[in-house]
């Protein structure tokens, strides 16, 4: 079929994007709690030069919060709110397929978690190496032939949590390989 649903045709000009700070630049009329020149950080904005936001979705920044530390905010919750969801209990292994971003924060997370062991996954070693040195307590390359008996290994028989944040299927598959009855 050639045809394609309305939904699946790329619109030009595009813009990307989740969460990003800044300074603000004008207010609506109703907004009393924000005013010209506050420093705030948004949800659901896009990479550009100015973002026009519902006010739900701009919040107040404190001073001693930097600006490239808040533009990380929202998409932070991410990775949070899947530890939230698989109930994580102190002491339980945890394992991360992918250490971009939405990894690395996933580690530092499950860190501050109580997560234990916390297995990093990537194949490129320099990702695996910076997932130790924010948290991981192993890296392991999702190629090696013996990657899940490792996993296994070193979790007991099999993590308890898993966070997959590489959208292949593959790594969906090898992560469930990887679990705890």
């Amino acid at each position: 079929n050639s045809t394609k649903p309305a939904d699946a045709v790329a619109h030009f000009p595009r813009t990307v994007g989740y969460s990003s700070s800044g300074i603000v630049l004008a207010v609506g009329e109703s907004v009393k709690d924000l005013a010209v020149g506050d420093r705030v950080v948004m949800s659901w904005s896009k990479h550009k030069t100015v973002n026009i936001l519902s006010r739900s979705l701009v919040e107040k920044l404190d001073d001693c919060i930097s600006f490239e530390d808040a533009a990380l905010f929202h998409i932070a919750t991410f990775p949070l709110a899947a530890i939230r969801k698989t109930k994580l209990e102190l002491g339980e292994s945890a394992i991360v397929m992918g250490m971009g971003i939405l990894g690395l924060m996933a580690v530092k997370l499950l860190s501050a978690a109580g997560a234990a062991p916390i297995i990093a996954v990537d194949p490129v070693a320099e990702k695996r190496e910076l997932a130790l040195a924010q948290g991981a307590d192993y890296a392991f390359d999702p190629f090696a032939e013996d990657f899940e008996e490792k996993v296994r290994a070193v979790t007991g028989g099999g993590a308890k949590v898993a966070i997959e944040v590489t959208g292949n299927g593959k790594a969906l598959d090898q992560v469930l390989d990887c679990m705890a009855k």
